[in-house]
């Protein structure tokens, strides 16, 4: 490699044998030279797509490079992956679903790399034996007896070999692995490796995330902003092979009226009914229980002694009754599927004053669920049939809803977020301070700000949601940002579809904001934004439903001229709103001036509800510093800002620290 770096710059070594004859001369400077990436870096990407099932091109790793580890493509194709590979790129797509074939390599070439293989081995179909790496023995440690060590900790089974490692692959039986702390040994590749095979098995913790400064600084980063990988912190230390801390559950008495859960079979509703129960201090009854002990058989045995689905419905539907009659208060009850497709039930689903939760499961999962689980009587429709049948019931009778993430297995996640989504249900809001900021997310799709989450929310005390600037409209992709928002942070969330008329994206139809509206309140998201430039009858039927949501009753008037008229109007407008909680009105600023004319007006304004006032552009910053109550603000780490001329909380910060205004 040295050498060659030497031809190219104007000083030709001659080799001859053992030896190596370097000429008095000096270097030129070539007119165009391409430094090429770091091959043994490139692995990891390359791998992150082999092992998801990715596509990743690297650029400057080719076919004309000089380094050995671009070669690590070959290892990949081994596997089951299609490359190509140019002059100058290489480029990989991992197979369906991430599924490796395992191989037996010699490595002697790629010693840099064995461990990326090694990391990958461990989902793929069969045994993997690395061969010729002996000298992996004596690099920033005992690389193999390390990689045996830390894959075992994860429950894959490794060993070493006299001059490699043996790793057997577990398939597609990826549950059966689990995460671990991984202790790097101070070696940067150790951690890259691992944080790869974290992509596949959940719960992986790296010790040592700064020992990749050594060759790739930027790793990290990279992961999260380049190839969308979400990282957290952890909370404490974590046993190897213990459930981590922060996901265990501390029971909490919380009085409040009884809470029934509907759903899909297979949606997860008993196991979480029953988490929610011991982690509240309640009861817990699930009907299907109770009948086949009221009735001394099974419901399989039922429905098999010529019983039919109506008539074990209906018994269903009187032990719901009989049950939050006498536990009317601190209790979860958990109905069987289709108790709403029962009139009666449904009625009472749907008057019923207490908190009726809709946990929803992608319909796929449900599905391959069920076909594992023969103690059950089968339905008499397919489970996708009966999900189009029943959606619209579950809808109707449900107050809340909540989402479980599609391909999400971890129970122990998903129960810890259901128990806290159903505290925030049952427990008064919290009240914003009176100095206070939310931060505006503009990104078509939040999982692109989840890596630097914690970033985000310094200063800040509740997040909108922006629905019209997401990438997709449909209710489930938006009932899912709310909850992967939900299981990053603990802060309260602003729901707004801001429509075209108020300086937004939707452009939708009266009725169709008022169904996306309807997913912020079922998700209880605890401020919902109103427009009050829609019909006002509309508003006041939508805010009687509001719950535990506050409602955000605003105006934004970006062509309206700045004059006092036009801004007591805009206030005016928002006050109409029966029920509302907070009152917003943006102008916007096309002169310094209008800032103290719309102080003058707020002045004026007549009201107990907190106000949020401001005008863009500009002209308009200094309305931003002087509005105290849920400032909107940016963050540089934004890709856009949410309107012109927002300035972020620390900018705000330091500005009414200069002026005295802190």
């Amino acid at each position: 490699m040295t050498t060659s770096l030497m031809n190219s710059f104007g000083v030709k070594v001659e080799k001859n044998g053992n030896s190596t004859k370097v000429p008095l001369g000096f270097y030129v400077n070539p007119l165009h030279f391409t430094i090429e990436s770091d091959a043994s870096s490139a692995s990891y990407p390359l791998a992150i797509a082999a092992i998801t099932g990715g596509k990743i091109t690297v650029k400057n790793v080719g076919s004309k490079s000089i380094q050995s580890d671009s070669k690590f493509y070959t290892v990949l194709k081994s596997m089951g992956c299609q490359v190509e590979q140019t002059e100058t790129d290489t480029t990989v797509q991992g197979p369906p679903g991430g599924l490796l074939q395992a191989v037996e390599v010699d490595m002697s070439t790629l010693t840099d790399c064995f461990m990326t293989i090694a990391a990958i081995a461990a989902v793929a179909q069969g045994t993997t034996k690395i061969t010729n790496i002996a000298n992996q023995r004596v690099k920033e440690c005992n690389r193999i007896a390390a990689m045996v060590k830390e894959l075992g900790k994860c429950g894959i089974k490794a060993s070493e070999l006299p001059d490699g490692i043996q790793v057997e692959g577990v398939g597609s039986n990826v549950a059966s692995l689990h995460g671990a702390h991984i202790d790097c040994y101070k070696d940067h590749r150790i951690a890259m490796s691992f944080a790869v095979l974290g992509l596949r098995v959940p719960g992986i913790v790296i010790t040592d995330k700064e020992c990749v400064n050594k060759t790739y600084p930027e790793f990290w980063e990279h992961c999260q902003k380049i190839f969308g990988i979400g990282l957290d912190v952890p909370i404490g230390l974590v046993q190897d092979t213990q459930p981590q801390p922060q996901l265990q559950q501390q029971q909490t008495k919380i009085e409040g009226d009884s809470i029934i859960i509907i759903g899909m079979r297979g949606s997860g509703k008993s196991t979480n009914g029953n988490s929610i129960a011991k982690t509240l201090g309640w009861q817990f009854f699930d009907l299907d229980s109770v009948f086949e002990q009221k009735e001394g058989c099974t419901i399989l045995n039922f429905i098999q002694k010529g019983n039919s689905w109506s008539a074990f419905r209906e018994k269903e539907s009187i032990i719901l009754k009989e049950i939050i009659t006498s536990h009317p208060k601190n209790t979860v009850i958990v109905c069987g599927g289709g108790i709403v497709e029962t009139k009666d039930a449904h009625d009472f689903l749907v008057n019923y004053k207490g908190a009726v939760l809709h946990l929803i499961r992608d319909i796929d999962n449900i599905v391959q669920y069920l076909g594992s689980d023969k103690s059950r009587p089968s339905l008499l429709s397919e489970p996708r049939e009966l999900w189009i049948k029943r959606k619209p019931f579950y809808e109707s009778a449900s107050k809340y809803e909540f989402v479980i993430p599609k391909d999400d297995e971890n129970w122990t996640t998903i129960e810890l977020s259901l128990t806290n989504f159903v505290k925030t249900i049952l427990t008064p809001p919290v009240e914003q301070p009176s100095t206070s900021f939310f931060l505006s997310l503009t990104y078509p799709n939040v999982t692109r700000c989840l890596p630097f989450i914690n970033q985000l929310t310094e200063h800040i005390h509740a997040l909108e949601l922006r629905v019209d600037l997401l990438e997709n409209y449909s209710l489930n992709f938006i009932k899912q940002q709310i909850q992967l928002l939900r299981k990053h942070t603990t802060l309260p969330i602003i729901y707004t579809v801001r429509s075209i008329n108020q300086g937004g994206k939707f452009s939708g139809t009266e009725e169709e904001m008022f169904t996306l509206l309807e997913v912020g309140l079922k998700a209880n998201c605890e401020f919902v934004d109103v427009e009050a430039c829609w019909c006002l009858d509309k508003i006041t039927a939508f805010v009687s439903k509001k719950r535990k949501s506050k409602i955000i009753a605003s105006q934004h008037a970006f062509n309206l001229p700045v004059t006092t008229e036009n801004l007591v109007g805009l206030f005016n407008d928002c006050l109409k709103v029966t029920g509302a909680d907070v009152i917003k009105v943006v102008g916007f600023a096309k002169e310094v001036k209008h800032v103290f004319t719309l102080q003058q007006v707020i002045s004026g304004i007549s009201t107990s509800l907190p106000i949020i006032s401001l005008l863009a552009g500009d002209k308009g910053r200094l309305s931003r510093v002087l509005n105290k109550f849920m400032t909107p603000v940016t963050h540089p780490l934004l890709e856009n800002a949410a309107a012109p001329g927002q300035l972020s909380a620390a900018q705000i910060l330091k500005i009414r620290e200069m002026i005295g205004d802190n």
